[in-house]
């Protein structure tokens, strides 16, 4: 289904991509029309959290990867659909500070887990990106620590398999399984600003 529907957005977006190109004027509304259909994606494919290996797939390989790198959307009608989309997901991340409720919790937890905890800094990799990338990890480590404090249960209903905040150290961390027959593990993390002042 979801490579269903990854085929029909990129088909329409060819076809408003072909209109762009031919200086045809096209309705504003279509781009935001489009771009909710991707952010519905996004926030359905959220709720699949565990087992990681399965999300991972899901979240990042089928659907971050396909829409942010799909050649369809790298011109100029695409490039304006990503940026709605990722208006989108940032508008609603931030909503956490005055509710988190489990759609916004789930999207963040989406957000951190196909694009990790670094913002990449090679050229190319990522650049499409890379702006929400900067502001989802600035506002996680402003604000995340008195959220998660506030609410603990956040994580375990919230995050990905594999997610876990350390209160004493004030930290996200996920965990990574290696690929080696040994199943050895490796940790990433993300250092939260504690006392950070929740708005109200």
């Amino acid at each position: 289904m979801v490579i269903v529907f990854r085929k029909f957005i990129d088909e329409v977006v060819a076809i408003i991509n072909e209109q762009y190109s031919d200086n045809n004027s096209i309705n504003e509304n279509v781009y935001e029309y489009i771009a909710d259909l991707i952010f519905q994606l996004i926030l359905t494919s959220a709720k699949v959290r565990s087992p990681r290996s399965i999300s991972r797939k899901i979240q990042h390989e089928l659907v971050w990867d396909s829409v942010f790198n799909s050649p369809s959307l790298n011109y100029e009608a695409g490039i304006k659909i990503k940026d709605i989309v990722q208006q989108k997901i940032y508008l609603k991340v931030a909503r956490i500070q005055f509710n988190p409720d489990l759609d916004s919790v789930e999207l963040l937890g989406f957000c951190l887990n196909v694009m990790g905890f670094r913002v990449a800094t090679d050229e190319h990799f990522g650049i499409s990106w890379r702006k929400l990338h900067k502001q989802i990890i600035i506002w996680s480590q402003c604000y995340l620590a008195t959220i998660l404090n506030r609410y603990p249960l956040i994580v375990s209903h919230g995050f990905v398999d594999g997610m876990t905040f350390d209160s004493d150290n004030s930290r996200l961390v996920i965990t990574y399984e290696s690929s080696s027959s040994n199943r050895n593990y490796y940790f990433e993390y993300l250092k939260l600003f504690k006392g950070m002042r929740l708005k109200t």
